[in-house]
C-alpha cells in the first residue's frame, strides 16, 4: 500500500482516485485545504432518476377506469377507495383501484343508489360477503335485481310492440 489512505467502496474494495489526487496528501498542500478538499469530496453524491415504483396517478386511474377525476375524488371521499397522497401532494392509487371502480361504475349504470353501494362494495371485495355485515344488504340487491328484471320484461314488450307495428306499415 501507499503512503495515502485508502478509499473503499461500500464492498471494501480500494475505489481508485482520480488523476491529480495525491498532489492532495503531499506536503506542498496545506493541512488546512486538504482536510475541507477531502471534506467536500466526501460529500459527492449521485441521483439517478428511477421510474416511479407507485401506482398510478389520477389521470392515469381515470383513463383506465373511464372515471372522471371528479368522480374519483367523490368517491375517495366516501371512502370507497383510497390512495397514498406523495411528498407532492399527488395521489398514489394502486392498480386494484381499477376493479373498484369499474364495479362503482357498473352498480350505478344498474341504477344502485350511492348510499346502497357504500354498502354492498365490501360484500364484493376478494375476501367475498362478509357474514353479519353482508346478509342484510343482499335483501336489498335482491330487490332490485328483480326491479331490473321486471324492467327488462317490460322492455321486451314493448319492443315486440313496435316490431309489431313496424311490421303492419306499407314499406
Amino acid at each position: 500500500m501507499s503512503g495515502r489512505d485508502e478509499v473503499l467502496d461500500e464492498d471494501g474494495a480500494e475505489i481508485a482516485r482520480p488523476a491529480g489526487d495525491e498532489d492532495l496528501h503531499d506536503d506542498s498542500v496545506p493541512q488546512r485545504f486538504r482536510s475541507r478538499i477531502i471534506t467536500l469530496n466526501s460529500y459527492i453524491s449521485v441521483n439517478v432518476k428511477r421510474k416511479r415504483a407507485w401506482g398510478m396517478k389520477i389521470g392515469e386511474l381515470s383513463r383506465a377506469s373511464g372515471a372522471s377525476p371528479r368522480s374519483l375524488r367523490y368517491y375517495e371521499e366516501l371512502g370507497l377507495i383510497s390512495s397514498v397522497r406523495q411528498p407532492n401532494g399527488y395521489r398514489d392509487y394502486d392498480e386494484a383501484t381499477v376493479g373498484v371502480v369499474s364495479t362503482i361504475k357498473s352498480l350505478l349504470d344498474l341504477g344502485f343508489p350511492m348510499t346502497l353501494i357504500e354498502r354492498v362494495l365490501p360484500c364484493t371485495g376478494d375476501a367475498g360477503p362478509i357474514e353479519g355485515e353482508c346478509s342484510g344488504i343482499m335483501a336489498r340487491v335482491a330487490e332490485i335485481r328483480d326491479e331490473m328484471d321486471d324492467k327488462a320484461h317490460r322492455l321486451l314488450e314493448t319492443r315486440d310492440a313496435l316490431t309489431a307495428f313496424l311490421s303492419q306499415q306499407p314499406s
